[in-house]
Formats: structure tokens, C-alpha cells, sequence
């Protein structure tokens, strides 16, 4: 079910939940990231903009709209801002998480203030897969991949957000009543870094939108890619907005560490379709 959601564009980061397609309550709403995605892994935190965003979803939550509130890829520095000022405590910062990525300072950080981590990507976009020592444990276990990685991060005392749209794979992703030995947790957790996450080294995500005096609208995406090493985009057919509009004819290079790249697009106020931006690289 489609959620509208209310922009207030003279406050930093202020979303409001407003009830829509028969939804009363929405279960958990999170701030996505401390920094506008154009600042992204600055050096500003943007302690100001976080606060105002809070004390949205604070009104929202007090007023009844959510049952909880938290936030996700805050840093210890990001959380405490809102620990120390806010009068509802996050209760929830969603992170990457998995076996060869621990935030190991960060979760027990939120462990300490009471905060729930939740690992989202738990098997590293489906990259964890491919690790053949991985795959020996697992097999020690009895276990698939994907629950020996699942069964890791419960461990460690987060909770698990695995993808899949496989009612096999749900079922399975469940029958996780194992223990992990000790010095295979430590395996685990000094396993060697993905270093290319394959379909999923860049996505995207929608920045928002401006109206522009003329009633057109600017819509503003962002890429990024969370390898550790560098992609770098040709420009061609399968490179370029697919409605209408020509290719710009750039080459693209998303360096590693979630640096980003902006695309903007103005359509008339009263579009109603479907916008689609096709990228697509090798290996």
C-alpha cells in the first residue's frame, strides 16, 4: 500500500506520516540517513537538520501515527545528538550488518543506550554466497549460507532483515535454532571483506522534489556504491533516462565508499507515469 508522505521543505528532513489507503498506524518509520545523500560521508553530521526530523517523527509518534520511531546509518556520533536532546528515545538504527562487516563500536553503543540494531542485507546482497570457507562452515552446521549469516547477526544480539520474495526461502530463513560456536563467530567476523557487491555496488535513492515557478517539478536521484573498489559507468544506451530524453553522454565514476552521483529530471506538474532510469555496468 502506497504511504503519503508529507514533505515541510522549511524543515530540514521533516516528514510527517498522514493516514492514507486505510492505514491508521504505520508499524516503524526511520530517518534514512544523518546527512542529505548529496553530503553523504562529509565531514558535517548535520546535528540541526537530524533534530528537526526527529521532533516530526516525535509528533507523529506521540500523536498515535507510529507505533515506534528510530533511525538508519546514524553513527555513534549521529545517535547521541538525538539521545542527548530528543524526548523520545531512537528505538531502532538500522545498519549494515553481516559476517566480514561488524560495526563492532557502533552495536554496542546502541546496545548500551537500549537501541535495537537491526542488520539489514545480513548476507551482504547475496555476495556471502559465493565464499567457499563460508560455505564449509555452513555445511558443519547443516545449515544453508543464508541461515549460518542470519544466525550470526542474531547472535550478536541484532535483529535480521533478510530479503527474499521466496516463501521457501522465508521458511527457511526462520529455522535458524542453531548455536554458533564461539571461535566460529570470530571466523565470522574477521572473514575477508566483500569487496564488490555485484547488482547491488550502486543504488539509487529518490532525494525528493522542488516545484519550480514554470509547475514543473525537479526530481532529484542519488547513486551510490558501497564497494571497496571503483565502477566506472560508459556512457550509451543503457546508460540514459528511457523517457525521452537523449543520453547526456558522460562517462560516470562512482569511486568506492558511498560517493555519490546526482541525476536531475524535470517533468510537468501533472505527470502521472512512470519514470525509469536503467544503469547498468560489468564486472
Amino acid at each position: 500500500t502506497d504511504i503519503e508522505i508529507e514533505q515541510d521543505l522549511s524543515r530540514p528532513y521533516a516528514y510527517v506520516a498522514r493516514k492514507n489507503g486505510g492505514l491508521d498506524v504505520i508499524d516503524l518509520m526511520i530517518i534514512h540517513s544523518p546527512q542529505p545523500w548529496e553530503a553523504f560521508g562529509g565531514e558535517d553530521r548535520f546535528f540541526e537538520g537530524n533534530l528537526a526530523a526527529w521532533r516530526a517523527l516525535e509528533e507523529a509518534y506521540e500523536a498515535g501515527k507510529l507505533r515506534a520511531i528510530g533511525v538508519s546509518n546514524f553513527q555513534i556520533e549521529d545517535l547521541d545528538n538525538l539521545l542527548e536532546n530528543a524526548s523520545v528515545r531512537p528505538m531502532v538504527d538500522q545498519v549494515l550488518a553481516h559476517v566480514s562487516n561488524t560495526p563492532e563500536a557502533l552495536i554496542a553503543h546502541c546496545q548500551a543506550q537500549g537501541v535495537l540494531v537491526e542488520a539489514y542485507s545480513p548476507v551482504g546482497h547475496g555476495k556471502i554466497l559465493g565464499n567457499a570457507e563460508i560455505g564449509a562452515m555452513a555445511e558443519k552446521y547443516g545449515v544453508s549460507v543464508p541461515q549460518l549469516c542470519i544466525r550470526y547477526v542474531l547472535q550478536l544480539g541484532l535483529v535480521a532483515l533478510p530479503k527474499t520474495a521466496n516463501p521457501a526461502n522465508m521458511q527457511e530463513n526462520a529455522a535458524v535454532d542453531f548455536e554458533i560456536a564461539e571461535a566460529d563467530m570470530a571466523a565470522l567476523k574477521a572473514a575477508e571483506p566483500i569487496r564488490d557487491y555485484g547488482d547491488a555496488s550502486v543504488f539509487p535513492v529518490y532525494e525528493g522534489f522542488l516545484k519550480n515557478d514554470d509547475g514543473t517539478l525537479l526530481l532529484a536521484f542519488a547513486y551510490f556504491n558501497h564497494n571497496r573498489t571503483t565502477i566506472t559507468i560508459p556512457p550509451g544506451p543503457d546508460n540514459r533516462f528511457v523517457t525521452g530524453e537523449p543520453d547526456r553522454g558522460q562517462t560516470t565514476t562512482f569511486l568506492p565508499g558511498h560517493h555519490r552521483w546526482q541525476c536531475i529530471m524535470v517533468v510537468d506538474g501533472d505527470f502521472d507515469g512512470i519514470l525509469r532510469w536503467h544503469l547498468s555496468h560489468g564486472d
